[in-house]
């Protein structure tokens, strides 16, 4: 099937973009097939989320490949690598067979992480067709935890792959619990999970690093102590990169006493100062990605007090908007939001074909209106939680439609659910 985007807005300037059998086949004037007019819409690479929360298996009544992937196209991301977080947690052969065939629902592309345990190190070295191999040096949702630094490094040691990190430091969370455990005002997330945290994880981690040269990508990094130890690891010529998250880059701590458990994630909410620091670390280029860490729960679950309320929010169907805002602001230009969002991530996880417009690379692609003015509303969320924590907020720049490999799955009125994504490969 040959497919013309006529008129659109690349790189701003206006150019037509040739699809041939879900490929990108040729960028420039000309009319070829099927034409559809875009017009005043700029055209973005699909955006490549490495790290999602989708759910399934094992909690669907938060989330589904189906629902989290219907979020995920309406906010113009046309690729997820989802966490190993699952019951059963992502650990062997048998559980990642079972999430790919969960998987095959999604009107995205997908593919995954595995997860990391102190007995499971053939698997993490075997497995075949993943992104990355996920530890949680501090506790989070879900029953993964590698803590002891001993552990890590014995994974780490001689593997080529890549690793994620959730770099909080679980003796230090342990001992705020107790602390703590007489307080039920949600306030307190940000003293349990205290930058201290953080910034001691990150430190131990690198300390490995320096001796094993593992590849290493530090999840939903937010503190500017942490942007700190990564720049000047970076500096040593470490193989260490790093993710920043929307809900770090958009609120801080102060949204605690306005929406308590609501925005009760980890790592939690920091200061003014540190999210000022992230962006800064956008621009210098200490943060090499933005990923939602989309990680949705019921109203009922968000609804208990703070002890019982999980951590977590959603996120994959705001990022964009949220991006898109900030450029019509002129706080950011479009080219640095594809680095962050469709390029980098591309090349850390060593996707093929994606995160460009390229002759040659596959069409996934969104179409982008820099002048519609629309408000977040939670009734209109595709995720299955239904709410978000950026709810009210008036955004410039949304999604209009979507492709995934030349199909047009979203196109601002519905959401196609015939086309299905596919699992991604990844360069050797």
């Amino acid at each position: 099937m040959n497919i013309t985007l006529k008129n659109c807005i690349l790189e701003s300037a206006e150019t037509d973009v040739h699809i041939s059998d879900g490929i990108i086949s040729k960028i420039g004037k000309g009319a070829e097939g099927e034409i559809i007019d875009c017009s005043g819409l700029v055209l973005l690479p699909g955006l490549i989320d490495g790290h999602v929360h989708f759910r399934e298996p094992g909690a669907e009544h938060k989330e589904d490949w189906l629902t989290g992937s219907r979020a995920a196209v309406k906010g113009g991301v046309t690729t997820v690598l989802d966490m190993p977080n699952n019951n059963p947690p992502i650990i062997d052969e048998a559980s990642l067979r079972l999430k790919r065939a969960k998987a095959e629902k999604s009107v995205i592309n997908y593919g995954f992480h595995i997860g990391a345990t102190t007995g499971n190190l053939d698997f993490i070295n075997s497995a075949e067709n993943i992104a990355a191999v996920k530890i949680y040096f501090g506790s989070s949702t879900g029953d993964l935890l590698v803590d002891k630094m001993a552990d890590v490094e014995k994974i780490f040691e001689g593997s080529k792959r890549l690793f994620l990190v959730h770099a909080e430091d679980e003796a230090f969370i342990q001992e705020k619990n107790k602390e703590y455990s007489g307080t039920d005002d949600p306030m307190i997330h940000t003293k349990v999970r205290a930058p201290e945290a953080a910034i001691l994880a990150v430190k131990n981690i690198l300390a490995i690093v320096e001796r094993t040269k593992a590849r290493v990508h530090f999840c939903h990094v937010s503190t500017a102590g942490e942007l700190k130890l990564i720049k000047s690891a970076k500096a040593k010529g470490l193989p260490v990169t790093c993710e920043v998250a929307p809900h770090h880059l958009f609120l801080n701590s102060s949204e605690y006493g306005k929406q308590g458990n609501w925005v009760k994630m980890n790592p939690p909410l920091r200061p003014e100062s540190d999210r000022l620091a992230l962006w800064r670390g956008l621009f210098d280029g200490t943060v090499d990605t933005i990923a939602t860490d989309h990680a949705p729960h019921t109203r009922e679950e968000k609804e208990q007090p703070y002890w019982q309320a999980p951590a977590g929010v959603p996120g994959v169907e705001t990022m964009l908007p949220l991006l898109l805002n900030e450029v019509s602001k002129g706080r950011i230009d479009l080219k640095k939001v594809i680095q962050l969002t469709c390029e980098n991530p591309a090349r850390i996880f060593k996707i093929k074909h994606k995160g460009k417009i390229e002759e040659g690379y596959d069409a996934d692609l969104v179409l982008v209106d820099m002048q519609m003015e629309k408000e977040v509303i939670n009734e209109e969320m595709e995720s299955k939680c239904a709410w978000t924590p950026f709810a009210g907020k008036i955004l410039t720049g949304w999604p209009v439609a979507t492709m995934v490999g030349g199909n047009i799955v979203y196109n601002s009125l519905e959401i196609n659910e015939q086309f299905k994504g596919k699992e991604i490969n990844y360069e050797l």
